[in-house]
């Protein structure tokens, strides 16, 4: 009975994006991911590696062109700008309200959201069909520090002072992908791995650093990184394939 229950849903949850796979039919697919984004140049001085989870909402042609939206999200705890050097006693601590070493931490958070193009080229196997995935996005990028203080006994960088450590950053960005996807014949896998690389021109939107006690420039800025993403397909609904349309 249970393996009858397994074998149910990998139809419900495979079977449409295996028919796209093997006569075309074009569907609207739903894209969950994780994966990992690594800064480049400028914003490796800033951040560490990111973890990064993805959504996405696709519109795939019988002619092997995906259409899509997608949602990035970046969080990491490694961030190698010490905007409060300036706040620490000698020995490296900060001291909050009533004397007391203040527990604060620094945050990486970033967002990345576009359309996205994508061409699929198919090689049809024994298990499933192959593809050569190939894609292109035009969006916009976010990234920030968040200065978080876990006792809230330190209000020196709380609130609307946090915007002077922040570094809120944020431009028009390109990302351009290549990778593998690959869908069962009879449903249950649909998934695509990629590299991506993303280039954004940024533009720090604070207009005063507390940390260097100077006004930010609002020059541009070219900032990229690199994207490694395992993305998993549930299709939402599969469309009537042209051939099987009356006139």
């Amino acid at each position: 009975m249970m393996k009858l229950k397994l074998a149910v849903l990998c139809v419900v949850l495979g079977g449409p994006t295996a028919l796209w796979a093997q006569k075309k039919a074009p569907q609207i697919v739903f894209g969950t991911g994780l994966g990992a984004a690594i800064p480049m140049g400028t914003l490796a001085e800033r951040f560490g590696v990111f973890n990064q989870i993805s959504g996405e909402l696709g519109y795939l042609t019988h002619k092997h062109w995906a259409y899509s939206i997608e949602g990035l999200y970046l969080f990491n705890q490694n961030v190698r700008e010490d905007v409060l050097a300036p706040l620490r006693n000698s020995d490296g601590d900060l001291i909050g309200i009533n004397d007391q070493v203040a527990s604060v931490v620094l945050r990486g958070r970033g967002y990345f959201v576009a359309p996205q193009l994508a061409y699929l080229a198919n090689r049809p196997g024994k298990r499933g069909t192959n593809m050569w995935r190939t894609s292109l996005s035009v969006g916009y990028l976010i990234h920030r520090i968040r200065v978080q203080d876990d006792l809230t006994n330190f209000p020196q960088a709380g609130g609307v002072y946090a915007r002077g450590y922040d570094n809120y950053t944020q431009g028009p960005a390109l990302k351009i992908g290549t990778g593998y996807q690959f869908s069962r014949h009879n449903g249950g896998i649909n998934y695509y791995l990629v590299a991506e690389y993303i280039m954004a021109q940024t533009t720090n939107k604070r207009q005063y650093s507390y940390t260097t006690k100077q006004p930010i420039s609002d020059d541009p800025q070219i900032q990229s990184m690199l994207n490694i993403r395992f993305v998993w397909l549930l299709p939402a609904k599969t469309l009537r394939s042209p051939d099987d349309i009356n006139y």
